[in-house]
């Protein structure tokens, strides 16, 4: 695959749709904004952007990643000005950027024409699709922050927050879909053109497969979030911590192999009775587990330990790795809906995982040193002894 010649030929065809790029996106403003947008201003804006994600197609594996990097800084900032702006809606943002991705992949697959190699077609639409849900991302995180800010001290903060949180999800569900609708527009292509490559169509719906599954997730997760606590209150009832524990350790052993990431699981009991769900106790830590398996380089260590307060009343369930560690700027916001550290993370994980603590009466918390590692935290309250464990 060589993306300099690639580069030489497609970054014309890709610069030549600018123009009709940023009609429609003037469009689109004043059609759902109902304002009359700074042309100029945002004519410079809209031209720099394409440019800069045109260009950054063609990069290599690092400068690809700085590129992601500069992104996501970038719009976070954007977003939180945006956020300070009281004539946009996240909504009415959303949908202008939801549109303009449509239009905007529609013309690259055209352009995608003129070059016969599909392995690199199909590397441009990936690298295309990642920066555009990093932009969308990073946007909605810094306009979300900055809102926060505002409504700290208003009555219906809470009432606004989840009226965002919906308009998170529903293009956190678009996000994977438009991907999806790219790639089948690819292939249709190719099929029309003559060009059936079974080796790349299949990594096409490969990808297609993990995007639905995405979605899956998103939703399964979120209505975990909508739900109300006393829906939970029949499914409580006692259970042996380290049975649960023993069940997690053997499903995590085969996701820690590839990095060649050591697992440790120490217990300081030989039981442990508390009041929960084994299955959200092993959807906790899972997802805690995961997230430290992604933090650690290889050869890292994950210890996941037990230990009783010294009151006897509740037991902690931790969480170690030696991984790169969160930024204090990122610690304030870890568990809010949406929010993720990582490139392919939904951002709802963390807080699902509250949810499920805070409904079995127990609490979550989080230590970390950037460079250092993390140690994360659940107290789950003990059953009485001699209580019926049946």
């Amino acid at each position: 695959m060589n993306l300099t010649q690639s580069k030489k030929k497609l970054l014309p065809h890709l610069l030549s749709i600018i123009p009709v790029l940023l009609e429609h996106h003037i469009t689109l403003l004043r059609k759902f904004d109902g304002t009359k947008p700074d042309i100029e201003d945002v004519s410079n804006r809209f031209r720099n952007n394409l440019v800069f994600l045109f260009n950054a197609v063609f990069l290599d594996e690092a400068g690809f990643a700085l590129a992601k990097a500069e992104t996501e800084e970038d719009t976070y900032q954007r977003g939180k000005y945006f956020g300070r702006k009281t004539w946009s809606t996240l909504h009415t943002i959303l949908e202008i950027n939801h549109h303009s991705r449509l239009k905007l992949l529609h013309y690259v697959l055209e352009c995608l024409a003129h070059e016969p190699d599909h392995q690199v077609n199909g590397l441009i639409i990936k690298r295309l699709n990642e920066l555009l849900s990093i932009r969308q991302k990073s946007y909605v995180v810094g306009y979300l922050t900055e809102k926060n800010e505002q409504m700290n001290h208003l009555h219906q903060q809470k009432i606004q927050v989840m009226g965002q949180m919906a308009a998170g999800m529903a293009h956190e569900i678009r996000n994977p879909l438009t991907s999806f609708q790219g790639f089948l527009q690819l292939m249709k292509q190719n099929i029309e053109r003559g060009q059936t490559d079974p080796e790349a169509f299949l990594r096409y719906l490969n990808i297609c497969l993990d995007e639905v599954k995405t979605v899956e997730g998103v939703v399964s997760n979120f209505l975990i979030l909508a739900r109300k606590n006393e829906d939970v209150e029949n499914q409580l009832h006692p259970l042996e911590l380290r049975t649960v524990l023993n069940r997690i350790h053997e499903l995590t052993k085969h996701f820690v192999i590839e990095k060649d990431v050591l697992l440790q699981f120490h217990f300081d009991a030989d039981s442990y009775w508390i009041r929960g769900v084994p299955s959200y106790i092993e959807q906790i830590a899972l997802n805690l587990i995961k997230n430290a398996v992604d933090a650690v380089p290889i050869g890292g260590q994950v210890m996941v330990n037990t230990c009783q307060d010294p009151t006897g009343k509740s037991v902690t369930i931790q969480i170690i790795d030696n991984g790169c560690g969160i930024s204090p700027k990122r610690m304030l916001h870890l568990f809010e809906p949406f929010y993720t550290t990582k490139e392919k993370g939904t951002g709802i994980g963390l807080s699902v995982c509250k949810k499920l603590v805070d409904e079995m009466g127990g609490t979550i918390e989080l230590v970390s040193t950037e460079n250092i590692g993390t140690c994360v935290e659940v107290k789950l309250q003990l059953e009485a002894v001699g209580q019926d464990k049946a």
